[in-house]
Formats: structure tokens, C-alpha cells, sequence
């Protein structure tokens, strides 16, 4: 293949290839280049730097195998670049800021390795064509940019399983084209002042379809304007925060949704009757909360209903947990709901909006990991 001279794509995506990349591609065309895949095999080693020599690459899929070591800086020598994928690897260590600078980008896709640092607040400013934005599943620290608002053609944005700390951006309201946002398993909070102000500020964006904020220390109560979130939205996680007062009126107006996590809150009052109005809801999620009154007879009106998780966890698993050690109490719940959300991302109806496998695979060992460190 390295006397191939005029190879424009190199696609071995969805093989069983194993061993190293060869060093011997390393004279394929540096003009002719523009798409090098191996997205989803057995490959290990480095991440080859003679890749970042091939300046006509636009497509760098090298997701799902078992690259190890760092993103090598010379990638940001690709100024073409348009997708750069490495996700659900075995790289570590901080990020080359170079690949912060490749304006060029549309897509970056960085979850679910050990990479750690802080992301760039600039990087709206920098990378201002991305439409989709991954670094969940790592060890990021550190606040979310608020310039994310300024990369104004953002889909996706997926922070979540990190070690983010601070306040929300409130101006990604702006973001008309913001499909999905998740910051969830982080340490985020809200301000004293802003309060939920993020929440409604993200009601702007019509196309949203998933908002996942759970297991933050998000506190106080949930906005009336919850209800003004578009009916695209299918997708609602705010469980396993410090949210209190009762279930916004006018949620009924939410059709589109198929989940609601409101879970390990303190949450109060009744569920309403007008929650029957949900029709397309699949998985209602309260349990751990201190919901009083009976559960309204309108739910029986959901036909689509598959998880009533209000009985699904034995209250004895998380209220008889052992109060010797309030740390160690804390961390069983928390791995509880965390497990309890990969089987809800797992029994979705779509294969689409199903946790792939080797996600579930490597959400698993980071929860054991953080649970009962070795």
C-alpha cells in the first residue's frame, strides 16, 4: 500500500485489524491524501506522527481500537483537517494545544480515553466551524467555555463523565442548531444569582433533542420555564442533583419526550395528573425524591411506558445504605444511578439512541474504578 502514490482514501473502518500501523505508509502522498480510517478495529501502539506530514488528510477516523499514548502534536500541522475522531481509546495526557488551532475542524471527537487539562476558553473563537464537540469520558477539570456560543453552528456538545467545576455558560441559547447537550456526571453548580438561567436560556434552542444534566450539585428549584422547551425535545436528565420544589407546571407541554429523569433530587409535591399528556414517554424516572400523594391514575395513558422508575431500585438499596462513612454512602448511590442510567441508555426503543457497547463497556470500568479505587 505505501507504493500506492496517487491513494486518495484509505478506508478500513469495522475490521478485526490488529498490530501497529505501519510505519511503512508513512511515504503515502503528503498532497493526496484525504481520508485516513480505521475507525473501530484492534489496533495498537501510537498514533503515528508522520500523520501530521499528510497535509491534504480532511478525514481522521481512528476511534474504538486501543491507541495508547498521546495525540501526537503534529496533527495540529493539518490545517485542512475537517474530522478528527480518536474516541474510546487507551490515550492519555494533556491535549496538544495545536489541536485546539485547526480552524479547519467541523467535527472533534475526543471521549472516552484519560486525557485530563483544562479545554481552551477560547476554543469557540478557534475551532469556530465545529458542529460536533466530544471530550466526555475523561478526566477534563476546570470551567466549560463560555465562548462556545461564538462556534454558532454547534449540534452536538457532550462534556459529560468529567471533572468540570463552576457555573453553566448562559448564552448558548444562541446556538440555534444545538441538538444535543450533555454536561452530566461532572461537578457543575449554579450561581447564586443566575439560579437555572442556563435552562432557560437553552429553551431557544428549537432543535434541541437531548439535555442531559444529571449528577452535578445543581440546587434550587426547576424554572416554569422548563415548559417552554421545544417539542423536539426527547431527552430530559436532571437527576442526582440537590434540585428542590415541586414538578414544574406546563411540563405536559414537553410531547416529545420519550425520558424524564428527575431522580435523587428533593424534589416535592405531587406528581401532576397533567403528566399523562406525555404520550410518547418511555422511561419516567423519580425515585429518591420526596414526592407525596398517590401516583396520578393519567399515567396509565402513557401506552409507551417501560420504566416507572419510581419502584425499579429497592428503596433499601438507597436508604438502608450503611451510615458509617457518609464518603463511602455517597459513592454507592452515586455508582447506583450511574448503572442504573447506562440500562436505561440501553433499552431504548431506536438502535440509534442506544449506548453502543464499547461505551457501556468502558462507562462500567470507569464506575468501578471511581467506586472502589484500587
Amino acid at each position: 500500500m505505501s507504493y500506492c502514490s496517487d491513494i486518495q482514501v484509505i478506508n478500513l473502518n469495522y475490521n478485526d485489524l490488529v498490530g501497529k500501523i505501519p510505519e511503512g505508509l508513512s511515504s503515502l502522498s503528503t498532497n493526496k491524501l484525504k481520508g485516513f480510517n480505521v475507525y473501530v478495529n484492534g489496533l495498537t501502539g501510537n498514533i503515528p506522527r508522520w500523520l501530521g506530514n499528510v497535509s491534504s488528510l480532511l478525514d481522521l477516523f481512528m476511534g474504538r481500537n486501543y491507541f495508547q499514548g498521546t495525540i501526537p502534536s503534529e496533527l495540529g500541522r493539518l490545517r485542512n483537517l475537517e474530522i478528527l475522531s480518536v474516541d474510546v481509546n487507551n490515550l492519555s495526557g494533556e491535549v496538544p494545544p495545536s489541536i485546539y488551532n485547526i480552524s479547519s475542524l467541523l467535527l472533534l471527537n475526543l471521549g472516552s480515553n484519560r486525557f485530563y487539562g483544562k479545554i481552551p476558553q477560547v476554543i469557540g473563537f478557534t475551532l469556530p466551524n465545529l458542529l460536533g464537540l466530544y471530550v466526555g469520558g475523561n478526566q477534563f477539570t476546570g470551567h466549560l467555555p463560555i465562548s462556545l456560543s461564538n462556534a454558532s453552528r454547534l449540534q452536538q456538545m457532550d462534556f459529560g463523565s468529567c471533572n468540570f467545576t463552576g457555573t453553566m455558560p448562559t448564552n448558548l441559547g444562541s446556538l440555534k442548531g444545538l441538538e444535543k447537550f450533555s454536561v452530566g456526571k461532572n461537578q457543575l453548580e449554579t450561581d447564586e444569582a443566575e439560579g437555572f438561567s442556563f435552562l432557560t436560556s437553552l429553551t431557544n434552542c428549537s432543535n434541541l433533542q437531548i439535555l442531559e444534566i444529571g449528577i452535578n450539585r445543581f440546587k434550587g428549584a426547576l424554572p416554569a420555564s422548563l415548559a417552554n422547551f421545544s417539542t423536539s425535545l426527547q431527552w430530559l436528565g436532571v437527576g442526582g442533583n440537590q434540585i428542590s420544589g415541586s414538578i414544574p407546571e406546563g411540563v405536559e407541554n414537553l410531547i416529545g419526550l420519550t425520558t424524564l429523569a428527575i431522580f435523587m433530587n428533593s424534589i416535592t409535591g405531587e406528581i401532576p395528573e397533567s403528566i399523562g399528556k406525555l404520550e410518547r414517554l418511555e422511561v419516567l424516572s423519580l425515585f429518591d425524591n420526596k414526592i407525596s400523594g398517590a401516583v396520578p391514575e393519567t399515567i396509565g395513558n402513557i401506552t409507551k411506558l417501560r420504566q416507572l422508575v419510581m419502584e425499579i431500585a429497592d428503596p433499601s438499596l438507597l436508604s438502608e445504605l450503611p451510615s458509617v462513612n457518609e464518603n463511602i454512602n455517597g459513592k454507592i448511590k452515586e455508582c447506583l444511578v450511574a448503572v442504573l442510567t447506562i440500562g436505561v441508555s440501553c433499552s431504548m426503543k431506536s438502535p440509534v439512541e442506544r449506548m453502543d457497547m464499547r461505551d457501556v463497556v468502558a462507562e462500567l470500568s470507569r464506575i468501578r474504578t471511581k467506586t472502589f479505587p484500587r
